[in-house]
């Protein structure tokens, strides 16, 4: 009876052994559990992190670079108008070699000077409204003063630069020079040269823009 007692003690104990064994077993492996659940989460959290860093250097990224084109189409439009004013100078300074081929340069451009000092009105029928941006841009961007665009009603009349007294008629030719060389509508029917017999300021100019419609009253 002993030995049956102490067999069945000897097993309980080694039964409690084993399951304590075991719930220790199950303890680390659900600490690790944990400890690896930790650890990704920490990972996950720091690729998220990396990827918002990632997309705000983008972002700062694609600012600068749009401020870039910003800079770069306002030095091409600067540019351009440069090269339409180098245009512009050339046709008035041939214009005066033409009329006096024994003026030297700084004769030239002192008179050049005077020449630019008048302002230029644009006239327009409403069929030439492109037209007549695209002029204006080119005028304003060579350095002319428009300070008025008059869309005529019920005009009827072919386009002309017309000039009015002796300090306006190189500008008009230059004027008239450039507006053929730089408008398509012009290139090949020009734009003429026109002088009105009638009292203006001294060197204004006026561009009429437009073409006599044979079938209007």
């Amino acid at each position: 009876m002993s030995d049956s007692n102490k067999s069945l003690a000897e097993i309980f104990a080694e039964n409690e052994r084993g399951a304590r064994k075991l719930t220790l077993y199950n303890i680390i492996i659900y600490v690790v559990l944990i400890v690896l659940i930790i650890i990704s989460v920490f990972r996950w959290k720091q690729s998220e992190e990396k990827v918002k860093i990632l997309y705000i250097k983008e972002q700062v990224l694609n600012d600068s670079l749009e401020i870039k084109n910003i800079f770069l189409d306002s030095a091409y439009l600067q540019l351009a108008r440069f090269r339409e004013s180098d245009s512009i100078h050339k046709n008035e300074m041939d214009s005066l070699k033409k009329l006096n081929p024994k003026l030297n340069k700084s004769a030239l451009d002192s008179l050049l000077s005077r020449q630019k000092g008048g302002v230029i009105y644009l006239q327009y029928i409403d069929s030439y409204t492109t037209v007549v941006d695209t002029v204006f841009k080119s005028l304003t961007g060579a350095g002319y003063k428009i300070p008025a665009v008059e869309k005529m009603k019920r005009a009827n009349f072919n386009s002309s630069v017309k000039y009015f007294n002796d300090e306006g008629r190189l500008k008009a030719r230059a004027i008239a020079d450039f507006i053929n060389s730089k408008i398509d509508r012009y290139k090949k029917v020009n734009i003429r040269v026109i002088q009105q017999s009638i009292s203006a300021a001294p060197g204004l100019v006026e561009v009429w823009l437009g073409e006599i419609d044979p079938t209007a009253q």
